[in-house]
């Protein structure tokens, strides 16, 4: 049986000073996104860029807020692959004078009972809640219950920082090259890979 720990990997920024990270515009609520429910947003959502903000920003395919938000390149290749789990959500992202169109990936499929607890190292409080996760191994057993088709794409239900994509999606992605983004597998991901 193959390790799903070999199969699922975190997307993270590139390491670039001139790709920015992105903030929300104070008039916009973030917080309907917070729970994992399907949102339905009548306009794009307003962001910028956040600080510190690069003197020449590069806007690429990959940026986060931290979750991610993406170009056309992206988004269309996800969509084309039809995965449950996701909704594009239409973006105007402020730099300089110029309003750019991405897209805001929310991933709305929220897994939970799948991670190793003995073999993952987390931080957890007296309540048994994980308040950070320094390493993420799957629990293989747990995850193989669930069908390929419903696990594509998925946050961790307990602690929903980190979005998780399986070797197949990660692969037609790369096939596209796109810039400012890089994949790891859970196997090589750690917190401090956000350094490397």
């Amino acid at each position: 049986m193959e390790d799903n720990n070999e199969l699922y990997f975190i997307p993270m920024p590139t390491q670039d000073p001139n790709i920015p990270y992105l903030d929300w515009h104070e008039d916009e609520d973030d917080s309907i996104f917070f729970d994992g429910d399907p949102v339905k947003v009548k306009s794009p959502i307003s962001l910028i860029l956040g600080e510190p903000e690069p003197h020449k920003p590069n806007m690429v395919d990959y940026h986060t807020l931290p979750e991610p938000v993406v170009s056309d390149k992206i988004k269309n290749i996800l969509e084309s692959l039809e995965i449950s789990g996701i909704q594009y959500i239409p973006a105007k992202i402020q730099v300089g004078k110029e309003m750019l169109d991405y897209w805001y990936l929310y991933i709305n499929n929220r897994i939970g009972d799948c991670i190793d607890i003995a073999k993952s190292n987390l931080d957890i409080d007296e309540d048994g809640d994980i308040m950070g996760i320094e390493k993420i191994i799957l629990d293989n057993d747990k995850i193989n219950k669930i069908p390929l088709a419903n696990r594509l794409v998925f946050k961790f239900r307990e602690f929903n920082l980190y979005e998780v994509f399986h070797k197949s999606l990660v692969d037609e992605i790369m096939a596209h090259a796109p810039e400012g983004i890089k994949f790891w597998s859970l196997l090589e991901w750690d917190k401090s890979t956000y350094f490397k």
